[in-house]
């Protein structure tokens, strides 16, 4: 196919040189030149039309006939000089007569067939009596016309005739063209779409100077007409070329009553009416004449104004046929859908449709049918509250749709659970199992067991590796409370606890003093729903100083809300919970664009160099506009992007392992100092820990603590610090509250250090006063 193509565009080229040769010839009037190349364009323009034809299928019948009238035209042509070079042989010349003729027709067959495969029955009727119609017309005016040039001489009678039977299929040819040409859409110079149609119009149109001179009895052999001939039949090959190299083409729209049809009908009409009043009152034609074709104009437009009611007859049936299908098939429909809900009613009110297990609501009516059961047989129940881990994430880097197959995917996992534990989904990533007929507290801690290896366990999805995990609390049923509603507030209770502490995967049972935590946590969560960081906010820093000598080195920066509460928060219950109700993302830029504006601030002013230590949530290290927005923040306020210092806590690794791990190498590579927060205190992957750039770890508080009274604890910081500084990693020991922890560290050979007994986080004003004053 590729061979063939190339040989299509080598003849197109050379169809264009031989035209070219052929146009000179005929100028210069070199007679033998001109019947050299005149054959020899025409044969090269049918070789581009075929070829067209064999690699356009669809169209491959259209081109054959449109090439065969070349080849007519060609074969007559070289018939035609055979007779000049022989001497003028009658017979020959009446053959090429007839064969230059058969273009028009076979042009003609292949505009037909076209229209029988493009368009319906009704617009090839409105074709066919329109171009009829108008044929009738302009024969009278083309006949008349034809009389007038003989001027009163009686032609050959047979001569005469069929140069009205030319005129007349010619006419009829053209009309049809006509009336085609308004129905398509596409045509365009640009793509080549325009030179068939236009092609074959031309051509037929020059072709009535060679009818009128043949019935006249002159020669109709011209050989700057013969130029225009051939034009017209490059213009047909290379529409051919263009339809089947390309695929450059046009489509028909079948004819329809709408009113820019109408208003096309009522002009041509005018028109023609205008034309025939003008010949009439010019002389031209006789009065009979004249109401000849003024019946033949008020016939079109009363068979197209029936026409057009036809149509409209149609459409009107059609669409009362197709309104009354589609209202037979929307009953149908109706009842199935009714039939459809009436059985599924009881599942999809009690089922999640996601994740194929029970939903909230029925999880309360289920709750309390338990547990009034329960309460006359004695029987004893467990519930379990569970909270993903690491699911918002996965939710905001890979879309709501992934997040849906990660729940889809657990709530298979819990319908294969035995019998005994029925799963609910309670919320967006909050389950509940309920575990029946408890006999022991051991039978839980098992099912516990069991439910924490379920989420623990990656969800594999495509090409993606999701670790998750949950928090479980779990309340029992009577021990805890005889009231169902209260055994769910104290199973969620002990699931916030697990949350909160450094080791989220864990389960843990409820106890009386987690009341106080859950009202809090509500408390907390109601007023950062509603929060506006530049209103409802401020930071207090805490400095970060040199052990050996205690000179200020840095400060790390905390969020606190400025409203007074009535019981404490850290920032480690703050982040999560405004991660929660969405305010993260507007909660981090202030932040950030807050406290290095102060620190900038406290630079300037007092010549120091500190360092600002920001903590980063696992959501901020997937949110691609927070990064962007930590270089812009630096750049902007001439921040050198190493006094920058990111916090990333071990549960944050944990979070989103590869995802996170591509941030913090983005965020090493600009410059930022990378900080592993909580060392010791939570779990951890050492890969992961050695894939990143971290500059510094920050031993946990805890494991600080443990220090000063501990020597096995001391020892371990001691085996950290000398690991991280075979790494070339510094170590800051965070949560110092007395000299007793800080001396034993510095002998160690730790040398930053933060905690309370240097200084507590406190306002920009208060930091200022006590450790910028010097």
């Amino acid at each position: 196919m590729e061979k063939l193509k190339r040989l299509h565009k080598t003849i197109l080229v050379a169809l264009m040189i031989s035209y070219l040769f052929f146009v000179l010839s005929t100028i210069s009037g070199v007679s033998v030149l001109m019947r050299t190349f005149s054959p020899l364009t025409a044969s090269l323009a049918a070789s581009v039309i075929y070829i067209s034809a064999s690699i356009c299928e669809p169209y491959k019948k259209h081109m054959t006939l449109l090439g065969l009238g070349v080849l007519s035209w060609t074969i007559g042509d070289v018939i035609y000089n055979s007779s000049v070079l022989l001497g003028e042989v009658d017979i020959l010349d009446n053959i090429s007569s007839v064969l230059f003729l058969l273009p028009n027709y076979f042009f003609g067959l292949a505009l037909v067939l076209y229209l029988f495969r493009k368009l319906n029955k009704d617009s090839l009727n409105r074709i066919a009596f329109s171009s009829f119609a108008i044929t009738i017309i302009g024969f009278v005016l083309l006949r008349k016309f034809l009389d007038v040039l003989l001027n009163g001489h009686q032609p050959d009678p047979i001569q005469y005739a069929r140069a009205l039977l030319y005129i007349f299929i010619n006419f009829f040819i053209m009309m049809i063209l006509f009336f085609f040409i308004t129905m398509v859409k596409g045509l365009t110079l640009r793509k080549g779409t325009c030179f068939i149609p236009l092609g074959i119009f031309f051509y037929i149109l020059i072709d009535f100077d060679y009818t009128y001179k043949e019935a006249l009895g002159r020669d109709p052999e011209n050989v700057y007409m013969n130029l225009l001939y051939m034009l017209f039949i490059i213009m047909i090959a290379h529409g051919t070329f263009s339809q089947s190299e390309y695929g450059h083409t046009f489509d028909v729209t079948n004819y329809e009553r709408t009113k820019s049809n109408s208003k096309f009908l009522k002009i041509l009409v005018a028109v023609l009416v205008a034309i025939d009043i003008f010949f009439y009152f010019i002389h031209f034609l006789s009065e009979n004449e004249f109401f000849f074709i003024l019946i033949a104009i008020m016939g079109y437009w009363i068979m197209s104004a029936t026409h057009d009611n036809t149509l409209m007859d149609q459409a009107l049936l059609k669409q009362q046929k197709e309104q009354n299908q589609l209202l037979e098939k929307q009953v149908e429909e109706k009842t199935k859908d009714l039939q459809f809900a009436y059985e599924n009613l009881q599942k999809l009110s009690s089922t999640d449709i996601l994740t194929g297990i029970y939903n909230r609501r029925y999880n309360a009516m289920y709750l309390r049918n338990l547990t009034n059961e329960y309460s006359h047989s004695g029987q004893s129940y467990a519930v379990f509250a569970i909270d993903l881990n690491h699911f918002k994430p996965i939710n905001d880097a890979y879309g709501h749709d992934m997040g849906d197959r990660v729940l889809a995917e657990f709530g298979q996992r819990m319908l294969r659970l035995p019998k005994n534990l029925i799963p609910f989904r309670t919320g967006g990533d909050e389950f509940m199992i309920v575990m029946e007929d408890v006999i022991n507290r051991k039978d839980v801690l098992e099912a516990a067991e069991k439910l924490q290896k379920l989420f623990d366990t990656p969800v594999v999805l495509d090409t993606y590796s999701f670790n998750l995990s949950g928090s479980i609390g779990i309340s029992l049923y009577p021990e805890d409370s005889s009231d169902s509603s209260l055994i769910v507030s104290y199973a969620d209770a002990a699931m916030y606890s697990v949350k909160k502490s450094s080791i989220r995967d864990d389960y843990k049972f409820f106890d009386k003093a987690l009341v106080e935590s859950v009202e809090h946590h509500k408390i907390l969560e109601n007023i950062l729903k509603k929060a506006d960081p530049d209103l409802d906010f401020t930071l207090n820093y805490q400095p970060i100083v040199e052990i050996e000598t205690g000179k200020l080195i840095g400060a790390e920066v905390f969020p606190r809300l400025k409203r007074k509460i009535d019981f404490e928060y850290s920032t480690g219950e703050l982040i999560p919970i405004a991660e929660e109700c969405g305010l993260m993302g507007e909660l981090g830029k202030w932040i950030s664009t807050e406290s290095v504006n102060q620190i900038k601030k406290w630079n300037d002013e007092s010549g120091r160099e500190l360092n600002l230590s920001i903590n980063m949530s696992a959501l901020q290290l997937l949110d691609s506009a927070f990064i962007g927005h930590l270089k812009k923040i630096t750049q902007d306020k001439d921040f050198p992007s190493s006094k920058l210092g990111l916090d990333i806590s071990t549960n944050v690794m944990l979070s989103a392992e590869e995802t996170s791990k591509e941030a913090l190498l983005d965020l090493g590579s600009y410059g930022f100092p990378l900080c592993l927060n909580d060392f010791g205190g939570g779990e951890l992957r050492l890969s992961n820990f050695l894939d990143c750039t971290f500059t510094m770890i920050k031993l946990s508080p805890s494991l600080v603590d443990r220090a000063g009274r501990d020597k096995k604890a001391l020892q371990l910081i001691s085996s950290i610090h000398a690991l991280a500084d075979s790494l070339q990693i510094k170590t800051c020991a965070v949560g110092i509250e007395n000299e007793d922890q800080a001396i034993k560290l510095k002998e160690i050979g730790i040398t930053i250090a933060q905690g309370y007994f240097y200084g507590k986080p406190c306002s920009a004003s208060e930091f200022k006063e006590n450790f910028l004053k010097n």
